[in-house]
């Protein structure tokens, strides 16, 4: 009867230590919840559609070129680079001054 005494209590401890569990995870659940909806909210989809063009500082979500020396600008600013070729100058990368200006590749940012 001793050893079913204890045996009961010991039940009954981890009959508690699992209550006690339930109700940390509920809470800890709630808590990523409100996390989600907080990012959620916090988060704008097109954030990451927007692009700044470091020359011009406007933004672009189209119209968005990498050069091959891995700069990225946009059209409007990629069009005065070859205005300038155009007039005689030797045309380069805004950034690091990179002669391949001929080849980019278009960027779709949406």
């Amino acid at each position: 009867t001793a050893l079913i005494g204890e045996q009961l209590r010991e039940i009954q401890d981890l009959r508690a230590q699992n209550n006690n569990l339930v109700v940390e995870n509920r809470l800890l659940s709630d808590q990523v919840e409100q996390l989600q909806q907080q990012l959620q909210l916090n988060t704008k989809p097109t954030d990451s559609t927007i692009f700044v063009c470091p020359i011009c500082v406007e933004t672009a979500a189209n119209d968005v070129l990498a050069l091959m020396c891995g700069h990225v600008l946009c059209r409007n600013c990629y069009r005065g680079v070859r205005t300038r070729m155009e007039r005689g100058t030797s045309p380069a990368c805004p950034e690091c001054r990179n002669p391949n200006v001929d080849e980019f590749i278009e960027l779709h940012l949406h």
